[in-house]
């Protein structure tokens, strides 16, 4: 797709700075951001890291655990090298994989011709999105499940839709891998196989459906040594954590985040108050931030903050309605392969639950689709100006 060593001095300068720019913003960030105290999720997470960088197997509270293995693991590799307490050395590292983040970007942007200006926009842009940078400061899966799914993107861009057997059981790796930090993509290897059926008949590689079968088979093959530790070590069949039943189950009790710990239960509801609840996902799952993680304490610190992310939210509404604009170029195959995984995690969490934070890691696709608009809006602005001067 992009060959590094066939790069032109323009990309060499925009992805350089594409890497350093968010590292320099990072130390501002570091310094005046309020520290938050690792809690929630986040304490299970430290605990697994410190017991594998100890050598006490993948375990909590001297308790094996069926917690997803990816990001304990890549934390435990952090603390290994850095020292256990060491969190600031963590986020650093985040703020470097949001830098990739943005180099993945600027590719994607490149394959969909987008100008290399507005490619290497879309990149920065990226890399200093308000809520990426929040969640770099974070011990959450967020940063790590961002680059996990552009890089997918990034892949299926490359092999294109003429695919190889080989490339297509790398495919099912790397979907199987991606599931192992977020179990979000416990459905996307039927996603790919049915949406590109459905709706774009003509991206179909030859031998689809036995490159779909290698697909599928690789992505249960990458959870299959998971499995069976779980097996070993609960006598229960956990390919993820948690379950789909669970994830199911906690979708349809809570109703809608908003409502808080005290939410309204699906056995409880009638059927016009659960499909009220669904359609009202559609708009809170793009919701941005909806006071988000550590919101509160970012504007007790900074009280000013509520003004900036009320021009937050304008911003990001902007650049979603250039984002939607781009459906009108949805047969083109790049364009249809961004949307796929958009849709997928739109349709996802609004059947289930639609907390903001997971629109995060589809946030640098929609930046990308919103460049794209812009960028075919200008050329067919320039080509209108060129057509007006030639009939002058």
């Amino acid at each position: 797709m992009y060959n590094l060593k066939n790069m032109n001095k323009q990309d060499k300068i925009h992805i350089a700075l594409i890497i350093t720019i968010p590292l320099l913003i990072s130390v501002f960030w570091l310094k005046f951001m309020p520290n938050f105290p690792v809690e929630g999720d986040s304490i299970s997470y430290t605990a697994i890291a410190k017991s594998l960088s100890a050598g006490q197997g993948f375990a909590e509270n001297n308790k094996p655990s069926a917690e997803l293995p990816g990001y304990p693991f890549f934390l435990s590799i952090a603390y290994s090298l850095f020292g256990k307490e060491n969190y600031l050395a963590i986020k650093i590292i985040q703020f470097f994989i949001l830098s990739l983040i943005g180099v993945f970007v600027y590719f994607i942007a490149k394959k969909l011709q987008i100008k290399p200006i507005l490619a290497f926009g879309a990149a920065l842009l990226t890399t200093l999105w308000p809520y990426l940078l929040l969640y770099a400061n974070l011990i959450l899966t967020e940063i790590l499940f961002s680059l996990c799914l552009i890089f997918l993107i990034w892949y299926l861009l490359k092999i294109n839709q003429n695919f190889t057997l080989f490339q297509a059981a790398i495919l099912g790796i790397l979907i199987g891998l991606s599931c192992l930090v977020r179990a979000t993509f416990i459905f996307m290897p039927f996603w790919i196989i049915g949406f590109l059926m459905v709706f774009n008949k003509k991206l179909l590689p030859q031998n689809y459906f036995k490159k779909s079968l290698i697909i599928i088979a690789f992505f249960i093959l990458a959870l299959t040594p998971w499995t069976i530790r779980n097996y070993i070590q609960f006598n229960k069949f956990i390919p993820l954590y948690p379950s789909i039943n669970s994830i199911i189950s906690k979708g349809y009790v809570t109703l809608d985040y908003t409502q808080g710990p005290e939410t309204s239960k699906s056995e409880q509801a009638g059927l016009k108050t659960i499909v009220s609840a669904r359609l009202k996902n559609v708009y809170l799952f793009w919701n941005p931030g909806a006071g988000g993680t550590r919101a509160d304490a970012l504007i007790e610190k900074y009280p000013l903050a509520k003004y900036l992310y009320l021009l937050y939210k304008i911003f990001f509404f902007s650049m979603l309605a250039f984002a939607f604009y781009s459906l009108r170029f949805f047969k083109e195959k790049n364009v249809c392969f961004l949307w796929m995984f958009v849709f997928y995690f739109w349709l996802l969490h609004t059947a289930l639950f639609p907390y903001p934070r997971f629109t995060l890691p589809i946030i640098p696709a929609i930046i990308i689709l919103a460049f794209y608009s812009v960028n075919k809006i200008i050329v067919q602005l320039t080509s209108a100006n060129n057509h007006q001067d030639i009939a002058g």
